[in-house]
């Protein structure tokens, strides 16, 4: 069993050291919201919040309203040479989180290796 999507960081993977700039919730209510963590701001992680993410070919959008849905289409997005999408929230059931998952939670307040 896969424990529920809570928490979607983004980080700018261009300086030197990686750099969080933005991180999606889920809520209470089943909605994500975002936080903008990099006073430059994040346009990319804006626009992900206000258009949706592409689910496939039709056009299919997953909107923020859709909350872990959209957290996982996040995480399920091509990738992108300057940032790193990460699943941070809680893992409280045994699975196996992604070794950059493990480093970033082992490790918060040291440089995170991507």
């Amino acid at each position: 069993m896969v424990a529920a999507l809570t928490v979607v960081a983004i980080y700018d993977i261009g300086p030197s050291v990686p750099l969080k700039v933005a991180e999606f919730r889920l809520t209470t209510a089943g909605r994500a919201v975002l936080t903008v963590t990099d006073p430059r701001g994040c346009l990319a992680a804006k626009q992900w919040f206000e258009r949706g993410i592409k689910a496939d070919a039709l056009i299919n959008t997953i909107a923020p309203a859709q909350g872990e849905k959209f957290l996982r289409a996040l995480l399920h997005m091509p990738a992108v040479s300057y940032f790193r999408v990460v699943d941070e929230g809680p893992h409280e059931i045994a699975t196996s989180p992604p070794a950059e998952t493990h480093e970033i939670r082992r490790h918060r307040d040291r440089p995170v290796d991507f």
